[in-house]
């Protein structure tokens, strides 16, 4: 999967996580900066920490930045 395929996966899935309340975590949305940060989100096998992404308007979100678990 090319990163940017990943990137708006993860996005997806992180808005996702966010409306359907998919797990104990608590998602912080700034009003001030327009960021929402979300504690961890699974795309696949894959599971990212620390995702942010920034509000650009009309419920659309842009991927700032996340880190990849390292698979055990």
């Amino acid at each position: 999967m090319r990163s940017h395929q990943v990137l708006s996966a993860l996005g997806a899935a992180a808005l996702l996580a966010v409306s359907s309340g998919a797990s104990a975590q608590v998602t912080v949305y700034d009003g001030a900066t327009n960021l929402v940060t979300i504690p961890s989100v699974s795309v696949g096998a894959s599971t990212f920490t620390n995702v942010t992404l920034l509000n650009t308007g009309n419920f659309v979100f842009t991927l700032q930045g996340a880190t990849l678990l390292p698979q055990a």
